[in-house]
């Protein structure tokens, strides 16, 4: 408990050190560095304000981006619901399956090989069999 507060009051007095010490990271043009302490708060104010309004219109645009993702996300959610609600209750038969799932697929002609192939191995084997026998005998 004494280490967790010794710790913590490090922590305070090194953050409040680095406070003070601490400077924007604004740098003046040129032509500012020669004029005088109003008209550079002038500039910054200025600044700040502008970069203040297009904060606002990006987040405002990435607000309404979401919104509109979010709205489509719902209407998509309710006309799920109404059509599953609807085949629930029994006012709208179910949808038939797509096309592409009832079709049976193309034949390929690849049923006759399997047979072809097969009719050879057996051929083989007996052929094979039949000449070890011949040749115990």
């Amino acid at each position: 408990m004494m280490r967790s507060l010794d710790a913590l009051w490090i922590a305070v007095l090194l953050l409040a050190g680095t406070g003070v010490c601490a400077r924007a990271a604004f740098t003046f043009p040129p032509e500012l560095e020669k004029m005088s302490d109003e008209e550079k708060a002038r500039y910054l104010r200025t600044e700040g304000e502008r970069s203040l309004r297009e904060k606002l219109q990006v987040g405002k645009e990435r607000y309404q981006e979401r919104l509109a993702f979010r709205r489509e996300v719902v209407s998509a959610m309710w006309t799920n619901y109404d059509a599953r609600r609807a085949v629930i209750l029994g006012h709208v038969a179910p949808a038939p399956p797509s096309a592409s799932a009832s079709r049976k697929p193309a034949d390929t002609g690849s049923d006759w090989q399997f047979w072809l192939a097969g009719l050879g191995i057996v051929v083989f084997c007996t052929y094979h069999y039949s000449r070890r026998r011949q040749a115990e005998a």
